[in-house]
């Protein structure tokens, strides 16, 4: 009989979804210098005892009276993050949305690589963008097996017309993709074991407004004419 050997808890999705805010605030900072959890929650607008204890689970702990050293505490975020190695990532859509998610997630600084894109439109394939800090050319999705092979990608972005995401999602996912940032403003169905995040970018700004509605109910609101 052996000894089973116990797990760590699950970390909430909450604390995840903070972890980059807390990497962003440290990057920063000065990394020989130490920093406060009340320090931290200024710079992410978490609450304090929140910042510890969404440390605390990931079993980071300050010293009492002096903080973390920002750099320490940076190192070991990105640890869990995975921010610490580069990951490969294929965009799928190319057009004005897609190019500029590329450009902007595709920075080794922030951890990823843009290693391949895909689209329909004849006029984008064979294409070759700027995206963060490099290049890449355009290619058909009949290519993406092969190059997801070739790349070793497991992580997508998505931003194709409504219309096309499901089946394209179904073409990442043959193909070994296992994490996806869908764009496209349409709920996808994926299998258990591949994790998707839905970004719809008219639907927060629809929440915006009402929170601007909200504060200032009162407000005169001339119309716009938009031509």
């Amino acid at each position: 009989m052996t000894d089973s050997v116990p797990t760590a808890p699950p970390v909430p999705a909450a604390t995840i979804n903070r972890l980059p805010l807390y990497q962003r605030a440290l990057a920063a900072l000065d990394p020989r210098g130490t920093v406060s959890s009340a320090e931290l929650a200024e710079a992410t607008g978490v609450n304090p005892a929140q910042v510890r204890k969404d440390l605390s689970v990931l079993g980071l702990h300050g010293t009492r009276g002096v903080g973390y050293v920002a750099g320490d505490l940076l190192a070991q975020l990105s640890e869990h993050t995975g921010a610490d190695e580069i990951h490969p990532l294929i965009v799928a859509g190319m057009g004005n949305l897609g190019l500029a998610v590329a450009n902007h997630a595709g920075r080794r600084s922030q951890g990823f690589t843009v290693v391949a894109a895909f689209d329909v439109d004849p006029k984008l394939i064979g294409r070759t963008f700027r995206v963060g800090d490099g290049t890449v050319t355009v290619s058909h999705p009949n290519e993406l097996p092969a190059i997801a092979r070739r790349t070793g990608a497991v992580l997508a972005v998505v931003a194709t017309p409504p219309a096309a995401a499901q089946q394209v999602c179904d073409d990442l996912i043959a193909a070994g993709i296992t994490g996806i940032l869908n764009f496209s403003a349409t709920p996808v169905r994926v299998p258990t074991g591949v994790h998707i995040r839905d970004v719809d970018l008219a639907q927060e700004l629809q929440i915006l407004a009402y929170h601007e509605r909200r504060a200032h109910p009162g407000a005169d609101r001339e119309e716009v004419n938009i031509r």
